[in-house]
């Protein structure tokens, strides 16, 4: 596709000069006249390299601004923007102001290549289709709408208060969310250091539980203590279980002691020592 470089006027006389791809000179011609602009020269070129490098930088500022840019600044351009068209100032120069005043380095070069676009010849809404990641498909349309029907700074302030609006329910919505995610994010860090920690509170319920169990595991020996209070477990008990019987001595006579004093009941020299066990009566 031959390229043309032109020199045009718009209405308000202002002088756009720049390079235009075109099938040929009345489909040029026919594009100016569409956008309102007299052609005062235009004459084809076979000079491709600008061209070229031109693209490679418009594909180098479209990587650059994938991520988009924050809404807070698209709000404030766009109310620039319709500000300065309101009072008669011309697009390109408008745009060429405004991408020296932003502060967004990466928005202010999209600013400078949409600038360029339109010197070249392109529409403002397609120059703007360029980069759907800051200006999506209704900013654009709202902008082909008003540059179709004239009316370019009345959709755009329009636009500007419908930006407005979406920015302060975002905020409202990011505020009705914080709250919650702080408190949830708080209960799960004390989860967790309590945890690690060993927090008194749970070694205290450790402790209790292991308490039941030992608990559990001593009550049978209560209910043997509790069947012979006074400690003279009946014949094959003990705190054991059950015992072994006992084996009777070489003359007879039992080994059992006495369950107090651990003296045998049949000493060798007479019966069991009362004075050693005066809590301790014969049998009668």
């Amino acid at each position: 596709m031959p390229t043309f470089e032109y020199e045009v006027v718009d209405r308000a006389g202002a002088i756009g000069r720049g390079r235009l791809q075109a099938d040929d000179h009345n489909e040029a011609v026919q594009r100016f006249r569409k956008q309102g602009q007299l052609v005062v020269s235009l004459r084809a070129t076979t000079d491709q390299a600008s061209g070229s490098v031109a693209d490679a930088l418009r594909g180098s500022i479209a990587i650059a601004t994938r991520r988009g840019v924050r809404l807070g600044t698209l709000v404030l351009f766009t109310g620039q923007l319709a500000a300065m068209l309101d009072a008669g100032i011309h697009l390109v120069r408008i745009l060429t102001a405004l991408g020296r005043e932003l502060t967004d380095r990466r928005f202010a070069r999209v600013i400078d290549d949409v600038q360029k676009s339109l010197t070249e010849g392109a529409s403002f809404a397609d120059a703007l289709a360029r980069y759907p990641r800051i200006f999506n498909t209704l900013y654009v349309a709202v902008v082909r709408a008003g540059e179709v029907s004239g009316t370019l700074p009345i959709v755009l302030d329009t636009l500007t208060v419908y930006l407005e609006k979406t920015a302060h329910l975002r905020r409202r919505v990011r505020g009705a969310i914080a709250y919650p995610a702080v408190i949830l994010v708080t209960a799960v860090l004390i989860v967790v250091v309590m945890i690690l920690n060993r927090h008194p509170c749970v070694l205290r319920r450790q402790n209790r539980d292991r308490t039941r169990r030992v608990g559990r595991l001593e009550a049978p020996r209560a209910d043997l203590r509790n069947a012979d209070p006074e400690g003279h477990h009946g014949p094959g008990l003990s705190h054991h279980g059950p015992a072994a019987p006992e084996r009777p001595a070489a003359d007879g006579r039992s080994r059992h002691r006495h369950p107090r004093c651990r003296q045998p009941r049949h000493r060798k020299g007479g019966g069991h020592d009362d004075a050693a066990c005066p809590g301790w009566r014969h049998p009668r």
